[in-house]
């Protein structure tokens, strides 16, 4: 996430999550931290915007078999909206 907010649509994600359960968002946080082990934050960008076409359609953000990490497949079911 970048130091200033008007930063955050260019250079960014900004997950908005179902759940406000303490333990769930420190789960959910972690499950974001390796992902990007995983995959560049541009990638992440690229997929937070596909996400959010599925969204709008009633679907998952990611597919269960979608080609991706599991940490991102993990959090999909969380996923309320991206920024």
């Amino acid at each position: 996430m970048p130091v200033r907010f008007r930063e955050l649509p260019a250079q960014g994600v900004q997950f908005h999550w179902t759940t406000g359960d303490r333990d769930d968002l420190q789960r959910l946080h972690n499950l974001v931290t390796h992902a990007l082990q995983e995959v560049t934050l541009a990638e992440l960008r690229g997929i937070a915007e596909l996400g959010k076409g599925l969204l709008s359609l009633g679907l998952p953000f990611v597919p269960d078999d979608a080609p991706l990490p599991d940490s991102l497949k993990q959090l999909s079911h969380y996923v309320k909206r991206v920024i």
